[in-house]
C-alpha cells in the first residue's frame, strides 16, 4: 500500500481540527476553509502524487456510527464501494435470536420474544430482485428488539412530543369538564387531582413510543448467506402478502456485490434513519445478531471529512480514494457516550477487518 495513500488518509483523520482555518482564497467564498486541504497539505500531496488520495487504505471511523446512505459515501475515486462494513460495538443493537421456530403448513409462526403471530416465507422475498431461499431445516431464528435503544435522542423526543400532543387533544375535553366541576366541592376537586396524577403517570416514555421489532433470521438454503428481516409485526404481520426488505450482513453483502440487502431507509424526509444489520459472525457471538442505526450525525460528519467522494475537489474529503469501516462506539442508551466495552469490541473488529 502506497505511503502517499497512507499519508492522505492520515491527514483526513485530523483534518477536522483545521476545518475552520483560513481557507484557499480560490475556493467559493461560502466554502472557503470549511475543509482546508491547503493548510493540511492534502492538496499539495494530490498535485505531487495524483494517486495519493487514500486509495488502497481502509480507515475505521469509531464514533456515533456512519450513515451508509449519505451522499459522498457510496464509492471511492476508483469506483470501489466506500463503506466496507457498518458495525455497532456498543451492544445497543444486539438481538438475541437463540429461539428457533418452524412455520406451520400455512406459513404462520409465533415469535416467543414478542408474542406476535407472523406469516413468513423466505421464497416470497427477494434480494436485488432475486428470490431468496428458506433455511434448509425449515426453522428460522427469531427475536425481538426495542427500538428505544436504537433510535437517536432527537427522534425519541419528537415521538414523545407527538404522542403527548395526541393525548392532550383526546383528554382535554374530559379535563375541562372535571375542572368546571372542581369548584363544586372536595370530591369533585379530588377527581380532577386524581385525573391529573394519572395523566402524569401515563406520560409518554421512550419505551412507549418506540416500536418493538420482530427480528427473523436464517441462512439462505441456496447460498448460505445470512439473512434478516426486522419489522413491526403489530402493524403488519402477513409478511407474505406484504414482503419486507431483506437485509444481509452489511460486510458480506458488500463483498457479494449486493445492493438492496446492505441497508434500508425509513422515516420522514427531515429525520430519515438508515438501518443495517450484522450477523452473529461480526463479533463471534453465537445467536446474537445486531441491528445498526447511527446514534447521531457526528460519525457521518467525520467520515465525510476523512474520505467523502463527490467528484468535485471542493466537496471531497481529504482522502476520497480510501475505504471506510463504521464502528459505532457511542452508545445510544447513554447519550452516545463511548464505553470501555464498546472500545474493546471495536478494536477487535478493526483488527479482524485489517483496518490500516
Amino acid at each position: 500500500k502506497s505511503s502517499a495513500g497512507t499519508a492522505a488518509a492520515a491527514v483526513g483523520c485530523f483534518a477536522a481540527s483545521a476545518a475552520y482555518a483560513l481557507g484557499d482564497e480560490a475556493e467559493d467564498g461560502a466554502w472557503a476553509g470549511v475543509l482546508d486541504t491547503k493548510t493540511t497539505g492534502a492538496a499539495a500531496l494530490k498535485q505531487r502524487v495524483p494517486e495519493g488520495d487514500g486509495r488502497g487504505i481502509v480507515v475505521a471511523i469509531l464514533d456515533t456510527g456512519v450513515d451508509p446512505a449519505a451522499a459522498g459515501l457510496q464509492t471511492t475515486t476508483t469506483g470501489a464501494p466506500k463503506m466496507l462494513d457498518v458495525l455497532d460495538a456498543t451492544g445497543a443493537g444486539d438481538v438475541d435470536v437463540n429461539a428457533t421456530v418452524t412455520p406451520d403448513a400455512d406459513g404462520w409462526l409465533t415469535n416467543p420474544a414478542t408474542g406476535r403471530k407472523l406469516r413468513v416465507d423466505a421464497t416470497a422475498w427477494t434480494v436485488d430482485g432475486k428470490r431468496c431461499e428458506g433455511p434448509k431445516d425449515g426453522a428460522y431464528r427469531v427475536g425481538g428488539k426495542r427500538t428505544a435503544s436504537l433510535f437517536p435522542a432527537p427522534l425519541l423526543r419528537r415521538l414523545k412530543a407527538e404522542a403527548q400532543r395526541l393525548d392532550d387533544e383526546n383528554y382535554e375535553p374530559l379535563r375541562a369538564a372535571l375542572a368546571a366541576q372542581a369548584s363544586e366541592g372536595d370530591e369533585a376537586a379530588a377527581r380532577l387531582e386524581a385525573f391529573d396524577a394519572a395523566r402524569k403517570a401515563l406520560k409518554p416514555t421512550d419505551s412507549s413510543v418506540a416500536p418493538l421489532l420482530d427480528v427473523i433470521t436464517w441462512r439462505d438454503g441456496a447460498t448460505d448467506a445470512w439473512r434478516c428481516v426486522a419489522v413491526d409485526g403489530s402493524a403488519q404481520n402477513d409478511l407474505v402478502a406484504h414482503p419486507p426488505r431483506v437485509l444481509g450482513d452489511f460486510g458480506e453483502a458488500t463483498k457479494a456485490g449486493e445492493t438492496s440487502s446492505r441497508y434500508t431507509c425509513f422515516g420522514a424526509d427531515d429525520m430519515q434513519l438508515t438501518l443495517s444489520a450484522s450477523s452473529p459472525d461480526a463479533f463471534s457471538e453465537e445467536n446474537t445478531c445486531s441491528l445498526v442505526v447511527a446514534g447521531g450525525d457526528h460519525g457521518t460528519h467525520v467520515a465525510g471529512i476523512v474520505g467523502a467522494h463527490n467528484g468535485r475537489d471542493r466537496d471531497d474529503g481529504v482522502a476520497p480514494g480510501c475505504q471506510l469501516v463504521s464502528i459505532k462506539i457511542g452508545d445510544s442508551r447513554v447519550g452516545t457516550m463511548e464505553t470501555g466495552s464498546s472500545l474493546r469490541r471495536a478494536l477487535v473488529a478493526a483488527r479482524r477487518l485489517k483496518v490500516d
